[in-house]
Formats: C-alpha cells, sequence, structure tokens
C-alpha cells in the first residue's frame, strides 16, 4: 500500500499504530507527483521546505550524550562546539559519532576555499606527517623511502632515500644526464651510507672524489682525481685510528705503476716506487729526527726487507766519506799538509795518497 498526505496529516500519522506501507509527506508546492517511491519507507517532498534534523549539543566524538547510549544509524544536527565536536551532522556508529562531510583541510593556494581536485595548487598550514600518527616537530615528516625528481632540459636532479642502484642502500643527491644514475655519463653525486660520506663529480673526461669512512677502530678520507677511463689518479689519503696515522700521497696507473709518499708520525716520511707490472722499484724511508752537525744521510738496505726497500739514517761524514780523495790547494794546506798532495779523510786522521 502507498500513501500520499499533506503536512498537517503528520500529526495523525505519528498517532496512527505502525502500517506496512511507503508513505509520501509533502506540503502541496509541487502537483501532479508520482506516488512513493517503493524503495524508501518515508518520502518528503517540497521545493521551498527542507528536512529538519533534531538540534541537539554533543559532549564529545566518543560519549553517547545527550543520548542515553549510542545507537548505530542515529543522525543529529550538533550545535556545541567542545573537546572533538564542532557544529555540523553526524551520524553515530554504534560506539561513537562521525562528522558527516568533515571539513577539507587543504586550500587552494591563494585563497580560502576548500580544494576539489586533484589537479589544483594546495596549502596546508599545520605540520603534515607521512606513514606516523604521532606528533612530528617539522613541518613535513616522511617515514620510509622519499623520492623527489626533476628534469631541466638535459640534465636530471633529485634526492631519494634508500638508493641502491648501486648494490648497498644509501642516500643520494645528484644531478645527472640521464634519469638512471647507473646509466649517466656526467654526473655529481653526494651520497650518505653505512660509516662513508661521499662526494663525486664526473663530467666524462674526468672525475673526482672526495670520501670520509668511518669504522670502529678510526677513520679515513680521502680525494682522488681521475681520467675518463680511470686508469689514472692522483690521490690523497688519511687515515687515523687514534693513536696513529699517516698521510698518503699517490700517482697511480691501473697497471700497477706508481709513485707515493706517505707520512707518519712513528717512522717519517716514505717514498715508494712502483714499475709498470707493480713490481717495487724502489721504497725508502726518511728519518723523522735532525740529524747532527757534520752528519748527512746513508741508504741502508733494511735487514730481511723486501728488494729495494731501503731506510735512510744520520751518520757522521767520516763515516760515509773517509775513503773518498781529497786534494788540497795552496789556500787549504798548512805546514803540516802540504800542497800539491793527494789525502784521504780516515777515521779522524788525514792520510796522505801520494806526493
Amino acid at each position: 500500500m502507498k500513501t500520499q498526505m499533506y503536512l498537517p496529516a503528520v500529526a495523525f500519522m505519528m498517532m496512527t499504530a505502525s502500517a506496512m506501507a511507503q508513505t509520501k509527506i509533502k506540503d502541496g508546492s509541487i502537483s501532479s507527483t508520482p506516488q512513493p517511491s517503493g524503495n524508501a519507507v518515508l518520502e518528503l517532498e517540497s521545493n521551498n521546505k527542507g528536512l529538519l534534523l533534531p538540534r541537539v549539543a554533543l559532549t564529545a566524538l566518543n560519549t553517547a550524550a545527550p543520548l542515553t547510549a549510542h545507537v548505530a544509524g542515529m543522525t543529529v544536527y550538533n550545535t556545541a562546539s567542545t573537546a572533538d565536536v564542532t557544529p555540523g551532522y553526524y551520524y553515530n556508529n554504534g560506539s561513537q559519532w562521525v562528522r558527516i562531510n568533515q571539513p577539507e583541510p587543504w586550500k587552494v593556494q591563494n585563497s580560502s576555499a576548500d580544494a576539489t581536485a586533484n589537479n589544483q595548487d594546495i596549502y596546508q598550514m599545520g605540520k603534515v606527517a607521512i606513514n606516523k600518527n604521532t606528533p612530528s616537530d617539522q613541518q613535513l615528516e616522511v617515514v620510509g623511502d622519499v623520492k623527489a625528481h626533476y628534469t631541466n632540459g638535459a640534465y636530471n636532479g633529485g634526492i631519494q632515500t634508500n638508493f641502491t642502484d648501486f648494490g648497498v642502500p644509501m642516500n643520494i643527491l645528484y644531478v645527472a644526464d640521464n634519469p638512471s644514475l647507473a646509466a649517466a655519463t656526467k654526473s655529481s653525486v653526494i651520497s650518505l651510507y653505512d660509516g662513508i660520506a661521499n662526494l663525486q663529480s664526473n663530467n666524462g673526461l674526468g672525475g673526482g672524489n672526495i670520501a670520509a669512512i668511518s669504522s670502529a677502530t678510526g677513520g679515513t678520507a680521502g680525494i682522488v682525481s681521475n681520467n675518463s677511463t680511470q686508469t689514472i689518479s692522483a690521490e690523497i689519503w688519511t687515515q687515523s685510528n687514534g693513536t696513529s696515522g699517516n698521510v698518503t700521497l699517490s700517482h697511480n696507473k691501473s697497471t700497477g705503476e706508481r709513485a707515493a709518499m706517505a707520512i707518519e708520525k712513528l717512522s717519517g716520511i716514505t717514498f715508494d716506487f712502483k714499475k709498470t707490472d707493480g713490481t717495487i722499484e724502489g721504497v725508502y724511508t726518511f728519518p723523522r729526527t735532525a740529524g747532527l752537525s757534520n752528519q748527512v744521510l746513508s741508504v741502508q738496505t733494511n735487514a730481511g726487507g723486501t728488494n729495494g726497500t731501503s731506510t735512510l739514517q744520520w751518520k757522521n761524514v767520516n763515516e760515509v766519506i773517509g775513503v773518498l780523495p781529497v786534494y788540497l790547494t795552496d789556500t787549504e794546506a798548512d805546514n803540516a799538509l802540504p800542497s800539491g798532495a793527494l789525502y784521504k779523510i780516515s777515521g779522524s786522521r788525514i792520510v796522505r795518497q801520494r806526493p
């Protein structure tokens, strides 16, 4: 059974017993209307009036008051601004109140209008967190991977966390001539990963690196420049473990050829030369101490050392050149050492060789 009635009949309807019917309530502002919808228990009809739901003052989303209990499907208009509720329509899901048509927090830039499309320029005045629901101290906080990328002509730039194209997870800031760093021929990259910070730049003709490496036993830092094929390099490396350390300067070829100088506080300065096949050509170390008066540096091959490895030591002049002949001129001679003769220094004595 379908029933149509005008508004004055509502009071009568409220006093009658329940009936198995669809009901339409109308105010007469629309004529020649169809019967009530068969899918609606109650249909309202007017072209100049609306439905006014009960106006109540809610106290909180999780509190049923002013109702005596949460009732799923209950709908009201809240008039209060308190706790976590503000004026507006709410429905009850059986355990709490839920606002209908939540206010849009994102606004269209340069206005206070709500954002309604995904191609609008938008803003938000509060702090934004992604993948976390606890308060953030930052305007934007992301828990998880982040990638930002841009293209400007032939160059690409960006920032990415958990970048793994080079085999280990790292965080990078980069500019390159290819969106894929592994395929780029020109690039500048700052990379940070476990115990290593690296700045690398390569223009296709050659490149350079500045690296800092830390470990449980100490730290290492280096500057490296190389040619385009990375077969020739010039390097400076420093190492320290807190009690000892060294600085090494070297020029290297990929074949093994090398010229290097190492500075170490305990042993001094060591020069290291290797041939084109990588075998030792010569290694010798300067002492740390200064020589005394009338001393010179003398080469001493290390006992049991690698072939070509020597140490420079301070020696007295007479120990080094005592067997070398000397010739005294008239101005250098005296009565004890006549001029025009050849002498040699032997220990603390000068010995005449021949007239």
